[in-house]
């Protein structure tokens, strides 16, 4: 019987294209396709999904490398103090920007408190969101200095100016936040006497303490050198508003500000040729950025937003003459305030989250779970043209959350295995809750905990090191939800694909001033706009 080697179209086709780039080894076999070799399937399953989601892949290498190369570093540093998967833990609990701590963060050496900083600042999703710009702005770039083809040299200029304006805004917004309230907040803990009392019975430098707080806050980790995080501040009416702005302003409310930092620029006496980059910029943010969106999808954002927060805040009513007892009504007002911003993706408390009523605790697990959801929304309704057309997005959310509630319930699974016998299950009460409460705080990135009593770690803290090493994954998993797909034209690298900038087409001065200022730029003004080839 004939043997058949039948070749798939894909395979026939990637043959092609092998040979067809490969003029130097023309005459060099290829290797022999097997459609029916099992580890052949696998190979090209996982080389396509690489090339269809590189940048979730690049997304999730660049967290995992520099969480596991610093816990050896925060290891060696701590020098016995603490275990290695406890090490790993903090570091991808930092880089993650998530603030589970599993040890008391004012005990360790200064040395890890600064590397924690740092990894907190490399999570930021205000810098990790300027990654993709900062690559496109290298292709454009590159295309435009090494290419031969004219169209993808005129594609590549037409993208540098929108770029680089874009980049200078994203590290201006986080270098003008981050020193501003650096500076407010180390005055006030050096200047107001009960809060640098405060800092001095616990040994804490104002200034240190100022710094890392700022960063902690801006980029939602909810790090915090005091072991009851802002349980002291509780009637401290500068700390938690200027707290809870920066929480909003490095996550929940970061694409609205941005678009006022935008429009702010935009509206500054600059020259007219700057002024359309702006202008452009607003148009069409979706082709450049993926946290930057039109005015309607904004507003709708914006709604999102207060609606939810409104109605977190409604039931923190619950509280009010129990847990919030103690304190008058102005002060009620503001912890509920605090809280109810922080819940969702910071980390920081202002009460004792364990001694919440469970019904309230069930209310924070489904507010940490849906919490990235509004803006993974808008994202996937406006990845292809800027506005929300994708009729599909809401089988997509479907599919999106069945995921992570299998993803979930295989992780409960295998923790309430591990863990049933142990110490935290079988000591603290209500273990059930506790379990349930960490591992959504852990998917969410968030950082609150319900703890352990008489102890100052979170719950998660005292459990086996697999354990540990599972709610790494876990925490890896979470930072990677609702990224932008790659077929997202604001992460698209290749610029022959990216032919959307027309807006020097239609004044003569502004012509001759693109000639000027960027080169070859005055050859786009004859090319068509091709979004709708995007769509397509």
């Amino acid at each position: 019987m004939e043997k058949r080697n039948e070749l798939s179209p894909n395979l026939i086709n990637r043959n092609v294209s092998q040979e067809a780039s490969n003029d130097s080894s023309d005459d060099a076999p290829l290797p022999p396709l097997r459609k029916q070799g099992f580890f052949w399937r696998i190979w090209f399953r996982f080389y396509d999904f690489i090339k269809n989601h590189y940048f979730l892949c690049a997304h999730f290498c660049f967290i995992f490398l520099i969480s596991f190369l610093s816990s050896f570093i925060f290891w060696i540093i701590e020098d016995g103090n603490v275990s290695y998967t406890i090490a790993f833990f903090a570091t991808t609990s930092a880089a993650t920007c998530t603030g589970l701590t599993p040890f008391d963060v004012s005990t360790i050496k200064l040395a890890n408190k600064i590397l924690l900083l740092l990894l907190i600042n490399l999570g930021s999703i205000v810098l990790l969101s300027s990654m993709p710009v900062l690559l496109r702005l290298f292709y454009t770039w590159r295309a435009a200095r090494h290419s031969s083809e004219p169209s993808m040299i005129k594609a590549a200029e037409k993208l540098k100016a929108p770029l680089k304006v874009l980049i200078m805004l994203i590290f201006t917004y986080y270098i003008v936040i981050s020193i501003f309230f650096c500076g407010i907040i180390g005055l006030y803990v050096n200047l107001h006497e009960p809060t640098r009392l405060l800092l001095k019975e616990r040994q804490v430098n104002p200034w240190l303490y100022a710094f890392f707080h700022t960063f902690s806050s801006f980029n939602n980790a909810g790090y915090s050198l005091l072991t009851d995080s802002m349980i002291p501040f509780a009637e401290d009416v500068f700390m938690q508003l200027s707290t809870a702005f920066l929480i909003l302003a490095g996550n929940t409310m970061y694409p609205m500000l941005f678009y006022i930092w935008v429009k702010l620029w935009s509206i500054l006496p600059l020259p007219r040729y700057r002024k359309l980059i702006f202008r452009e910029l607003l148009t069409h943010p979706r082709k450049y950025y993926t946290h930057l969106f039109p005015f309607r999808q904004t507003l709708a954002l914006t709604g999102f937003w207060l609606i939810i927060n409104g109605l977190e805040y409604i039931i923190f009513f619950l509280e009010w003459n129990k847990l919030l007892s103690i304190y008058s009504t102005g002060n009620k007002l503001l912890i509920m305030f605090f809280q109810t911003i922080s819940v969702r993706l910071a980390g920081f408390n202002n009460v004792d989250i364990g001694a919440l009523q469970i019904a309230h605790l069930f209310v924070y697990i489904l507010a940490m779970y849906l919490a990235p959801y509004p803006f993974v929304i808008t994202v996937k309704q406006t990845k292809h043209t800027g506005t929300s057309r994708d009729y599909k997005v809401g089988r997509r959310i479907k599919r999106f959350m069945y995921r992570d509630l299998i993803w979930l319930y295989i992780v409960l699974l295998v923790l309430f295995f591990i863990e049933e016998e142990r110490e935290p299950l079988t000591v603290a009460p209500k273990p059930f809750l506790r379990m349930l409460f960490e591992v959504f705080s852990a998917y969410g990135c968030v950082g609150l905990s319900m703890g352990f009593p008489n102890a100052v770690v979170c719950f998660s803290g005292l459990f086996h090191p697999v354990s540990h090493l599972i709610f790494v994954a876990l925490l890896i998993m979470g930072k990677h939800r609702g990224l932008p797909d790659s077929v997202d034209r604001a992460i698209t690298f290749k610029p022959e694909i990216l032919r959307n900038t027309s807006f020097i087409r239609s004044d003569p001065e502004l012509q001759a001033r693109a000639k000027k200022q960027l080169g070859k730029a005055g050859q786009l003004i004859n090319i068509d706009d091709e979004d709708s080839e995007m769509e397509e």
